[in-house]
C-alpha cells in the first residue's frame, strides 16, 4: 500500500513510532499505555480504513503465540495482520494473567519492529525511523582522522545521554589498564557535612576529570605530539590520555608513551589504548538487546569502522541470520535472502540460526539482487553485486520465489537480494542465554580458540561444533 497521506495521519504514524522506542516508552510510561492504545485504534480506522478496531479477529487469533508467530514473520505478513497484531498487543491483557501486556513487548523491540514494518507497508518516511537501513549515524565520505574522532565521540554522547550509568560502565572499560575509574555520574546530596564544619541543605556535584585522545589511522607514531597534548590537562581531580588505533599499540610505544608521561612532571596521569574493535566490543557488552537504539547506533558504527579500514576482520567473521520455516530451503538452494533495502556488514561467511543454536555455515560466493516478474512468471536480475554466480541462479531464484509465496506466504512482489554459499556445513553452535538473538548477530572467528586464516567454512563448523555461543 502506497499512499499519500495527510500531515495529521503522519503524526499518528511518527507518535506511534516514537512510543514504540523503549526509552522513550518508559519517560512517559503512564500516559504512553493509554496513548498506544488510542493511537492504534486510531490508524486502524482512519488510516488502513476498518470499521472498527475489533477487525483486527479477523486477522489474528486471541493468543500470544500468535502474535509471537507474526512477529517471528514478520517480513512476510500484510498490513492488515500487522496492524491486528499491534492492537491484540493491547488486548492480549483480557486473555492473559498480566495488567500490562504491552511494555514487555516494548522492552524487547518487538512493537517497534512491528512499527517499522507498518511505515514500509504504508510507504510513509517516518522521521522517528521509517526505512532505519538507509539511515547512517555515520558520514562515510570521509576516513580522515577528525572525521573518525568526531563520530567515535558521536558514539560517546550518544551513549551517555542514552544512560549515565551504561556510559560509567563503557568508559571504565575502555581505560581500564590505566589504573583510574572515572564517576561520570552527577550525585544529588542532602544535609551535606563539608570540611568547615556546616552542613549546607543540598549539594550537586560531580567528580573532576579529563580525557584526552588522540586518534591514529595508520600507525603513525610521535612522541613529540603526544607531549604537546599533555599540556591539555590542568587541575583535574583524574586525568587519562586515551590512544585509539586499528591496531593494538606496541610494547615499545606503549613504554615511550609512559615515559613522556613521567618525563612531563604531570605523574598523575594514566595512560590507556585501544582499538576500534575494542570500542564495539564494550560497547556492545552495555546495552541490552532490547535496547533498539543503541544497538542500531554501535551497528552503523561498527559498519563505518570495516567501511573506513579501521576495523580488518571481513575474513574472520560470520553474520548470523534468524531462520524459521526457510532453514530447508536455503539448505536445499545453497542460498539466503532477504529484503533489497536490509542493511547489513560484509562478511565472508553467513551462519543459519534457530532454535537456539548456529546450525549451519556456508562461504559467500555470490550476491545478487533480483525481483520477480509476475505478468511473466519469471525472475528477473536486477544487479550482480558481487562474485560469479552459480550456473543454475536464476532458476534457483525463481523457484524460491514460488515456493516461498506458495508455502509461508511470502509476497512475490518482495525485492530480495540473494546470498549464494558454495554449500552449507552443518553444525551446532549453541547459545546458552535466555531467549531468541534479536536480529542479526556477528561472530569473529578471530576471538574463537582454534581458528586459523587458512580454515574454510566445512573446517569452521567443525570448531563451533559443540561450543557455546554467550551472547
Amino acid at each position: 500500500m502506497k499512499s499519500k497521506l495527510s500531515k495529521s495521519k503522519k503524526k499518528l504514524i511518527d507518535k506511534l513510532v516514537r512510543i514504540a522506542n523503549p526509552r522513550m516508552w518508559h519517560e512517559h510510561k503512564d500516559n504512553n499505555l493509554s496513548t498506544y492504545i488510542q493511537l492504534t485504534n486510531d490508524i486502524a480506522t482512519d488510516i488502513i480504513g476498518w470499521d472498527s478496531p475489533g477487525k483486527c479477529y479477523q486477522y489474528i487469533e486471541t493468543s500470544g503465540r500468535a502474535i509471537d508467530d507474526n512477529i517471528r514473520h514478520l517480513e512476510s505478513i500484510d498490513l492488515d495482520t500487522v496492524m491486528a497484531t499491534l492492537i491484540c498487543i493491547h488486548r492480549e491483557q483480557y486473555w492473559s494473567d498480566y495488567h500490562d501486556t504491552i511494555t514487555p513487548r516494548i522492552d524487547s523491540g518487538q512493537v517497534q519492529k512491528l512499527t517499522l514494518r507498518l511505515v514500509k507497508l504504508l510507504g510513509v518516511n517516518s522521521k522517528n525511523g521509517g526505512n532505519m537501513s538507509n539511515i547512517h549515524y555515520f558520514p562515510r565520505y570521509s576516513q580522515k582522522e577528525n572525521m573518525v574522532t568526531n563520530s567515535t565521540l558521536l558514539l560517546f554522547s550518544r551513549l551517555y545521554n542514552n544512560s549515565t550509568d551504561k556510559f560509567r560502565r563503557f568508559i571504565n572499560a575502555i581505560i581500564e589498564e590505566s589504573g583510574l575509574m572515572l564517576d561520570t555520574i552527577v550525585q544529588f546530596k542532602q544535609q551535606y557535612k563539608i570540611a568547615g564544619g556546616t552542613t549546607p541543605d543540598g549539594v550537586i556535584e560531580q567528580e573532576s576529570f579529563k580525557v584526552v585522545i588522540e586518534t591514529k589511522l595508520y600507525g603513525h607514531q610521535s612522541i613529540a605530539q603526544i607531549k604537546g597534548h599533555l599540556s591539555a590537562f590542568e587541575n583535574e581531580d583524574k586525568k587519562v590520555f586515551l590512544w585509539i588505533n586499528k591496531d593494538p599499540i606496541t610494547p615499545a610505544y606503549h613504554q615511550d608513551i609512559l615515559d613522556a608521561i613521567n618525563n612531563s612532571g604531570k605523574k598523575d596521569i594514566g595512560f590507556a589504548s585501544t582499538t576500534f574493535k575494542e570500542i564495539c566490543s564494550n560497547f556492545r557488552d552495555v546495552i541490552e538487546v532490547f535496547d533498539v537504539e543503541m544497538n542500531a547506533l554501535i551497528e552503523d558504527y561498527e559498519a563505518f569502522c570495516n567501511e573506513s579500514g579501521l576495523i580488518e576482520n571481513i575474513d574472520s567473521r560470520i553474520r548470523v541470520v534468524l531462520t524459521g520455516h526457510t532453514y530447508d530451503q536455503n539448505l536445499q538452494y545453497s542460498m539466503y535472502y532477504q529484503p533489497q533495502d536490509r542493511g547489513y556488514q560484509s562478511t565472508k561467511y553467513i551462519g543459519l540460526y534457530r532454535n537456539k543454536k548456529v546450525n549451519a555455515i556456508g562461504e559467500i560466493t555470490c550476491i545478487v539482487d533480483a525481483h520477480y516478474d509476475i505478468n511473466n512468471n519469471k525472475c528477473v536480475i536486477d544487479e550482480i553485486i558481487e562474485g560469479q554466480p552459480p550456473a543454475d541462479f536464476e532458476t534457483t531464484i525463481a523457484d524460491t520465489y514460488t515456493e516461498s509465496h506458495a508455502k509461508y506466504g511470502y509476497l512475490l512482489t518482495d525485492l530480495r537480494r540473494y546470498f549464494f554459499v558454495d554449500g552449507y556445513s552443518k553444525t551446532e553452535f549453541i547459545k546458552n542465554t535466555k531467549g531468541a538473538i534479536m536480529g542479526t548477530r556477528y561472530i569473529d572467528l578471530s576471538e574463537i580458540n582454534g581458528y586459523s586464516k587458512s580454515m574454510g567454512a566445512k573446517d569452521i563448523a567443525q570448531l563451533l561444533n559443540g561450543k557455546i555461543w554467550d551472547v
